[in-house]
């Protein structure tokens, strides 16, 4: 369970989220301070989770709680905004930042870049739904086993950072275009370190899903508890680690103008080979997001639909796969209509969710 837990937190935000950060605060102390203060809040989060799953095991995980505590209005708000916009938008970004990672690897112009990475990005998201269609069996073994590389390309990320703190004389700079504008405050406000732990929670964000996958049998035990608050504990420290890294080695204004600071790390210590290589697995790590999303994304609908409160439609369920066939489909669709509608709103270029 802690594996499947990390492995659902670990994803593209941590990789690509530096940089709004530090665009709102560029001063290395907001900036970790950000970052411990959402780790805490995911912390609490995961508190109130698990001792809701340990004592009232519901399927539906946060909308039950929301249909229990506020009635059928807000939980047929919460499904909507969950599936339609929170869903869509996660699973959208998770796909134009595999889809970047991927382009970066083959080094195209910036131009032909430009042009290849929304049809990269459409053709994951309707070739992952398609397989979450057909019912890929042993999910939790795929994503525990998908959990190890994510550790290990953060953990060498720190190592990185570290080690080559003590050689920063003997690094080259690397030239690259700015990806986003900067917001300079000559003192981090409230309202910048608000706007920062929006895409900090973003990223540490994924822990609330896991409960679909071990609420089936209702009969949750401690280990999902501890699960859940070890998990995050351990992704909220690995999060501000490698943020340390970054900043050891990548000055904040260098971060935040970064398409990913990742990425730069590599490319300024290592060169562009492993760069390129570390570009292959964060694009890995991102189809996993990617899968996340999709899987947990249909599953509100067709919980909600068993309560009437959304289309009765969407209780179809395959009768050989298992699988919420109806949910999944529309949910590619409005992914793919919202990849198609944002040619001017990337993951790198918009510092927020």
């Amino acid at each position: 369970m802690l594996s499947l837990v990390v492995g659902s937190m670990i994803g593209t935000g941590i990789f690509i989220f530096a940089s709004p950060v530090c665009a709102y605060l560029l001063e290395p102390w907001a900036i970790l301070s950000s970052w411990a203060l959402g780790g805490v809040i995911a912390l609490s989060g995961a508190f109130c989770l698990a001792e809701l799953c340990l004592y009232f095991p519901h399927p539906g995980g946060v909308y039950d709680y929301f249909r229990m505590t506020f009635g059928t209005g807000l939980s047929f708000l919460y499904a909507w905004t969950k599936f339609l916009v929170v869903g869509v938008g996660c699973l959208s970004i998770a796909a134009w930042a595999s889809a970047k990672f991927l382009v970066q690897i083959f080094e195209f112009p910036n131009d032909v870049a430009d042009e290849v990475v929304k049809p990269v990005a459409l053709g994951m998201i309707c070739f992952i739904t398609l397989m979450n269609m057909l019912g890929i069996r042993k999910k939790a073994n795929i994503k525990n086993f998908l959990t190890v590389p994510k550790v290990t390309c953060l953990l060498l990320m720190i190592i990185i950072g570290f080690f080559y703190f003590f050689h920063l004389d003997e690094l080259e700079p690397v030239f690259f275009s700015p990806q986003i504008e900067v917001n300079q405050f000559q003192n981090p406000s409230m309202v910048a370190f608000m706007s920062a732990l929006i895409p900090i929670l973003w990223a540490l964000g994924g822990w609330e899903d896991v409960i679909f996958l071990f609420m089936n049998d209702n009969k949750p035990d401690r280990k999902l508890v501890n699960a859940l608050l070890y998990g995050v504990l351990i992704v909220s420290v690995l999060y501000l680690l490698i943020n340390i890294a970054y900043l050891l080695i990548l000055d904040p204004l260098e971060i935040a103008t970064a398409g990913s600071s990742a990425i730069l790390l590599v490319n300024k210590t290592l060169g562009q080979v492993p760069g390129s290589i570390a570009s292959f697995f964060l694009m890995v790590t991102g189809l996993g997001v990617i899968n996340n999303i999709i899987l947990s994304g249909a599953k509100i609908p067709f919980i909600a639909a068993s309560h009437n409160l959304v289309f009765r439609w969407f209780c179809n369920v395959h009768p050989q796969t298992g699988t919420p066939q109806r949910a999944l489909i529309i949910q590619g669709l409005f992914a793919v209509f919202a990849v198609y509608l944002s040619d001017k709103v990337t993951p790198n270029k918009c510092p927020t969710h």
